[in-house]
């Protein structure tokens, strides 16, 4: 697939797999009326990281039911050892041919038109380098664009208690731009990597996320690097859902891997305290 291609690439880790499922459905329909408008197919890889053969089996009969169309081509790979987020994302780049790519996490489902709105605002927004959506869950709405985080608002998050989230409520609410909404806006700092569209050609120049960052802030560095080339843009036209959760919420090895990306982010970029 060389021409008129859209690539994507979702890591798993032990990831729900009706989560999965709901997310292949819609990449599917979204693919379908991508090609519809447009002409584009996509070619979607799903990275195991998970070193588990029998995971991987039953991913194997979870994607056997997805079979390629004109618009739609799925490639299930797995993973040598558990790469990271990073290194699974970056493991297809050397082989990629398409004219964009698209970083999407496991728990996310697209709507149907997210793909061609998409593809034609980076097509008719050339200083835009990278692309971020609006995130619909059932009736709330919002995103995943962030500012320059500081180390206290991280702690603030990190946490998570009510109490406190109550009393420093402007401070978070800063960090989370509340103020983005129904418009486009191309001034923002930092996007989250549960969908990331970008010019698959950018994504190689700039050689993917980078692999020190084994999981989170990898989407922070790459937003950073990626500005230095042009604008980031939220886009309220391409709406996803996202089950993710707050790091508060996951295991010990998580909390670790956040420590560690955060001091070596704040090392690299500037440390702010407050």
């Amino acid at each position: 697939m060389t021409e008129r291609a859209i690539s994507a690439t979702t890591v798993t880790y032990f990831s729900e797999l009706e989560l999965l499922r709901i997310l292949l459905v819609s990449m599917e329909v979204a693919a379908a009326q991508l090609h519809q408008k447009t002409g584009y197919a996509v070619h979607y890889y799903i990275v195991d990281n998970s070193d588990d053969e029998v995971y991987f089996k039953d991913l194997e009969l979870l994607c056997s039911a997805f079979g390629e169309t004109g618009s739609f081509e799925l490639t299930l790979i797995k993973a040598p050892a558990n790469l990271g987020y990073s290194g699974g994302n970056n493991l297809m780049i050397d082989q990629l041919a398409s004219d964009y790519h698209l970083i999407i996490n496991p728990d996310v489902a697209m709507e149907p038109d997210a793909l061609w709105r998409a593809l034609e605002y980076l097509q008719q927004h050339s200083n835009v380098v990278m692309l971020s959506p609006k995130v619909v869950h059932h009736r709330k709405s919002c995103h995943v664009i962030k500012v320059y985080p500081d180390c206290f608002t991280l702690a603030l998050r990190y946490v998570g208690r009510p109490s406190l989230n109550r009393f420093f409520a402007k401070r978070l609410a800063r960090y989370e731009c509340p103020h983005l909404q129904d418009a486009a806006d191309t001034s923002i700092e930092l996007a989250g990597g549960c969908f990331l569209f970008l010019p698959t050609d950018l994504l190689k120049q700039l050689g993917g996320f980078d692999e020190s960052f084994f999981l989170y802030f990898e989407d922070y560095d790459l937003s950073i690097r990626a500005r230095q080339l042009g604008k980031l843009a939220y886009v309220p036209s391409v709406k996803i859902s996202h089950a993710g959760g707050d790091v508060g919420r996951k295991t010990l090895q998580h909390h670790l891997f956040f420590i560690v990306s955060a001091v070596k982010f704040f090392q690299r970029y500037g440390w702010r305290l407050w």
